[in-house]
């Protein structure tokens, strides 16, 4: 039952005794076709509990194009490659494990540093204080 900390509930899949899986990551901007393939192959699967071969007829869609290109395409486009139901399914995974990727990237959720920069915030200061040196003139 091990998951990822920054893995949310909807991202985790869960095999048949209800156990929780493995998060299935979406393929990086740099992955070619046959991962990106794989990626709706694992997605269809695992998720939406869609026979094996029936998905692999779906991915077989993804002729060419990278992972930057499965990230970046609007939801029209699924639709048109995969069809209304597989690609709306599609598009709707892709587009939330890329938002999730970008969040937990992002420094200024961590309430130790600077939202701008990477200097460390003293914990031990009151908060005018902290606030006057965060906007110090430099």
């Amino acid at each position: 039952m091990a998951t990822q900390s920054k893995t949310s509930y909807d991202q985790r899949v869960f095999n048949g005794d209800g156990c929780a899986m493995d998060p299935i990551q979406a393929p990086s901007e740099s992955a070619n076709s046959s991962e990106v393939r794989s990626f709706i192959v694992e997605v269809l699967v695992r998720q939406y509990d869609i026979d094996e071969e029936h998905a692999k007829e779906i991915a077989q869609h993804w002729d060419v194009g990278s992972g930057r290109e499965l990230r970046q395409f609007p939801a029209r486009l699924f639709v048109e490659i995969f069809g209304l139901q597989a690609g709306w399914v599609l598009y709707k995974e892709v587009s939330a494990r890329a938002i999730e990727e970008k969040v937990n990237s992002m420094d200024i959720f961590n309430h130790k540093k600077r939202a701008i920069g990477r200097e460390e915030v003293d914990p031990r200061r009151k908060p005018e204080s902290q606030l006057r040196w965060l906007f110090r003139e430099r």
